[in-house]
């Protein structure tokens, strides 16, 4: 009954111990229980999605121009919903030499709108390529909305 001051200090002592354990595993349990229970979106906006050779989750990769160039995609990264950085490179193939006037990158969504579209400026004068001769793509596609396909067009390509 007659508890001495420092009896009563540890008991208090103990008890707030006991409650600060007490309150952190009852909000790890209720943390828990709400990421288990609660919403889920399928991929997470931030993920990142890798793929060598035009293989990125339902991506397609598109080349438009003469048939004397070879185009190969190497890798391409982005997120879920659309493509950040795509790595490759053009090469003549044949044994002609290709001229052409500039190369537009282009992306579009799934019902075939251009939604962001660039001409390579390295090229903005004109470019002829002679036989295995080749140009590296590395470009950064912008999109604010999700993308279903990248484009490769080589626009007034010429065959000498």
């Amino acid at each position: 009954m007659f508890d001495t001051i420092g009896e009563r200090r540890e008991r208090r002592a103990r008890r707030r111990k006991y409650a600060a354990i007490g309150l952190l595993t009852l909000s790890l349990m209720v943390g828990g229980l709400v990421y288990l229970f609660g919403p889920h979106q399928d991929t997470d906006p931030m993920d990142i999605v890798q793929g060598t050779g035009a293989a990125l989750e339902g991506y397609q990769f598109e080349y438009t121009g003469p048939s004397e160039l070879e185009v190969r995609w190497d890798e391409a990264t982005g997120e879920p919903w659309a493509p950040t950085w795509i790595k490759g490179w053009a090469r003549n193939a044949s044994d002609k030499t290709v001229t052409f006037d500039k190369l537009v990158y282009r992306t579009r969504d799934e019902d075939g709108n251009i939604i962001w579209e660039e001409e390579d400026e390295r090229f903005s004068e004109g470019f002829s390529l002679q036989p295995m001769d080749y140009i590296t793509i590395n470009i950064m596609p912008i999109c604010k909305r999700p993308a279903r396909l990248f484009e490769l067009v080589v626009e007034g390509a010429l065959i000498e």
